[in-house]
């Protein structure tokens, strides 16, 4: 099965704290969240799903015009399917909003690469990914606007841009935008650039996502498709209820006829 984006959700929560829902689907998913802070600057308590802790991918932090800027970014693997919430909490009151992002078609152990990070200041920031043939790359980038404008990132070549979050603080002088990508690499070197609209201050962190080891889907289709007999065998499933089940298991990848 390939790699797909499912969802975004964001929230901007104005505070040292917040929680947003998000929905994973599919086979084989796997889950992202990015956190973005500002004045002060804070340490991340937890960041959780349904909760769980996720996994802190990089931690970046610096300095603009004497105000400081932080992103957090982490990575669920194997979350289930299901609908449940994104939270998170920092070590005191500051201005915050997150974003959590999730894809089917990734390996639900020994997932992750090698993971890239960088901390910078321009209006091209860009990480380079070796060995990567065949991995979903997936990248936060985070830029600071203290006294400055709103700002945009753009995303580069064969890369797309998910979304993300803008926060500004009260009397709008303070503000950062977040955002989220991913590519499919093609070939065993992958650049993931953005561009930035004017030169800003920025972190930027990316991982590579390994797809599930071959025969992996096969058991999956077997083990849903002996639930599904027996659920059938046993009377538990009723008649009007066999075309959801039936159309469920097409839509998962986990049936076809």
């Amino acid at each position: 099965m390939a790699f797909a984006f499912n969802s975004i959700t964001t929230n901007n929560a104005g505070a040292g704290s917040g929680s947003v829902s998000h929905t994973t689907a599919g086979l084989n998913p796997i889950l992202f969240a990015a956190i973005g802070s500002t004045f002060p600057y804070r340490t991340l308590s937890y960041l959780r799903w349904d909760g769980d802790d996720f996994t802190i991918i990089k931690t970046l932090s610096w300095m603009d015009n004497d105000l400081d800027f932080g992103m957090h970014f982490g990575v669920f693997v194997a979350p289930g399917v299901k609908t449940a919430n994104v939270t998170y909490a920092l070590t005191g009151g500051c201005r915050s909003g997150h974003t959590a992002w999730s894809y089917t078609g990734a390996a639900q152990a020994n997932a992750l690469g090698v993971i890239k990070f960088n901390l910078g200041s321009g209006t091209s920031p860009s990480l380079t990914m070796e060995n990567s043939a065949g991995q979903l790359i997936v990248d936060s980038l985070m830029s600071s606007w203290a006294l400055a404008g709103v700002g945009t990132h753009s995303a580069g070549a064969n890369q797309t841009n998910r979304g993300g979050v803008f926060v500004q603080e009260g009397d709008n002088r303070i503000r950062f935008r977040q955002s989220g990508g991913d590519e499919i690499a093609a070939s065993p070197d992958v650049a993931m650039t953005w561009t930035i609209n004017a030169s800003r201050p920025y972190g930027h962190a990316a991982v590579p996502i390994n797809p599930p080891p071959t025969g992996t889907r096969g058991y999956v289709v077997m083990s849903k498709m002996r639930d599904f007999m027996n659920d059938l065998k046993g009377g538990l499933v009723p008649p009007n209820e066999l075309h959801n089940r039936y159309r469920g298991l097409k839509e998962q990848g986990l049936l076809t006829i």
